[in-house]
């Protein structure tokens, strides 16, 4: 993966405007694939205000959220709103082995899910985000504790 092609909104913080090109953003973000632009819309963790477009980017320290009462909404209804998102910070896309492709379809599971099994991931590591709404686990994966630094049973991929 390349550096990523970015287009950067009004009022972006400096935190996050300076590391979109450099090596790490320690601002939190919140990354999903937008159906409309054909892009990734990068938000701001805090404010929840979108500050960016991205055809390639890449994260560390990564959740997978999912909105119940969102994807109940589109299952009602048969129409798309942003209901699932990644939560990670951005960091230089580096050549990494892509290990997994991770998807999320809300109408297949309630949860994002890796290909081919459709085992449920919760956390990972990092993530490679690509064009044409691709995501991929890059490098070997790990546990919540070693994602987080956090105490738990639970493993992620």
């Amino acid at each position: 993966m390349q550096s990523a092609a970015v287009s950067m909104c009004r009022s972006v913080p400096p935190s996050v405007r300076g590391g979109l090109h450099s090596d790490r953003v320690t601002t939190p973000v919140e990354v999903y694939w937008n159906r409309t632009r054909k892009l990734w819309s990068v938000r701001d963790g805090r404010s929840r205000r979108v500050i960016a477009h991205a055809t390639e980017l890449c994260l560390i320290a990564c959740t997978m959220h999912v909105s119940s009462s969102g994807r109940d909404r589109v299952l009602r209804s048969g129409v798309r709103n942003v209901h699932a998102w990644i939560r990670g910070t951005l960091v230089r896309c580096t050549q990494a082995p892509r290990l997994r492709r991770v998807s999320y379809n809300p109408f297949l599971a309630g949860a994002f899910v890796t290909l081919p099994d459709r085992s449920e991931i919760h956390a990972t590591a990092r993530l490679g985000f690509v064009a044409h709404g691709v995501v991929w686990l890059l490098g070997e994966t790990k546990s919540l504790t070693e994602v987080h630094g956090k105490r738990s049973s639970r493993r992620c991929a």
